[in-house]
């Protein structure tokens, strides 16, 4: 009975891979993995290889690359051949790379060391090269871009030259003299970083603060804190605009040297970044009145000239600021001011993870309207 019931799974097993490809097929990766991992359980052990690969391209295009890199590893223990255990070891370093987990793609690049077959001696050398430049590591990175072309296609290997020479000011600007210039005088980081506008921003609120603290002595108790808000918060603006403008040259170069590599189109994005600043101008859009346009307009000004100066304090997720506006749009002027007050007067360091759910990612509590 045992013997009839096995020989059955084994003719069934073809069967559900072949349904699992059709799902695939249509981008139902969901079900697709559901089928995949009933036919890897019940599969001889030849037949693993084959599976666990495909579960793990299911994985990656779900960006789940922790389970990815475990069937990557489940395959290459099932593997036969040697060729065939390095393309594995490789993907699973793909995975570390996409999770932009540089050093232990590095430390796992140097255990299996550089493949006698062409192909993947490329590829070590190219993920390499990948790694290092993650590292900002520039120097061993276009060296081993270098490598990792063929030494015979010369237009390839001057226009890398060309990309090498320009890669010497990616490390630039600093954050750290960005934000010292900004401690030593407030607003000149945020120049240094190429944003003229964010610095004389904070010239002026700055020094308009400074300025009604010695015209009218009385109101220093409520300027001085204002102040050191405002002060701290374009040092750490300053290193934060720094490491943006790295980050997208770094971005920008990534680009120009992997149009040399035009076989590895799933690792392009690996350096994108994105602007992590909101539009506040959308509100402008979505307003009907001219009060909305009005509130609109105050809110744009207080985003954009003094909340950009300032520390992040609020300890909500969305902040103050964008659930006052929000409540006004849903409850009207009244009501919604009185609701954002109630959220100032809630927003303090006391308040515990009993109190409201947490971003983990954030490190916010989570106040929607």
């Amino acid at each position: 009975m045992l013997l009839l019931i096995t020989n059955a799974i084994a003719q069934d097993i073809g069967t559900v891979i072949g349904f699992a490809d059709s799902l695939y097929n249509e981008r139902n990766y969901n079900l697709a993995l559901h089928e995949y991992r009933r036919a890897f359980f019940f599969s001889e052990d030849s037949n693993k290889v084959l599976v666990g690969q495909k579960i793990a391209g299911c994985y990656l295009l779900k960006a789940d690359y922790c389970m990815a890199r475990s069937y990557f590893d489940s395959a290459c223990s099932y593997s036969k051949s040697v060729y065939g255990k390095t393309g594995y070891r490789l993907q699973i370093i793909r995975c570390y790379m996409l999770e932009k987990n540089f050093e232990t793609a590095l430390l796992r690049l140097n255990e299996i060391g550089t493949d006698t077959s062409h192909y993947y001696s490329k590829k070590y050398q190219l993920y390499t090269a990948i790694s290092y430049f993650g590292l900002q590591q520039y120097d061993e990175a276009f060296q081993a871009f270098n490598r990792a072309l063929d030494p015979a296609d010369s237009v390839k290997i001057t226009n890398l030259l060309n990309l090498t020479e320009e890669s010497k000011r990616l490390k630039h600007p600093y954050p750290f003299v960005a934000s010292l210039m900004s401690a030593l005088l407030p607003g000149t980081g945020q120049i240094y970083d190429g944003c003229w506008v964010e610095g004389a921003n904070s010239i002026l609120v700055l020094g308009g603060l400074t300025g009604i603290s010695f015209a009218f002595p009385e109101l220093v108790v409520f300027t001085v804190p204002f102040i050191d808000r405002y002060y701290v918060g374009g040092i750490i603006h300053a290193g934060q605009y720094a490491h943006e403008r790295r980050a997208k040259k770094q971005e920008r170069s990534y680009s120009q040297i992997m149009t040399l590599y035009p076989e590895n189109e799933q690792l392009l994005g690996l350096f994108s970044t994105r602007d992590k600043r909101p539009g506040y101008r959308s509100y402008l859009k979505q307003a009907d009145t001219l009060g909305d346009v009005l509130s609109s307009y105050f809110f744009i000004i207080y985003k954009c000239f003094f909340s950009s100066q300032d520390v992040d304090a609020c300890v909500f997720n969305p902040t103050c600021s964008v659930y006052m506006m929000e409540a006004i749009k849903r409850h009207g002027y009244f009501i919604g001011f009185l609701d954002g007050v109630d959220r100032l007067l809630r927003c303090h360091p006391f308040i515990t993870a009993n109190d409201y759910s947490k971003d983990t990612q954030t490190d916010k509590f989570n106040d929607p309207n």
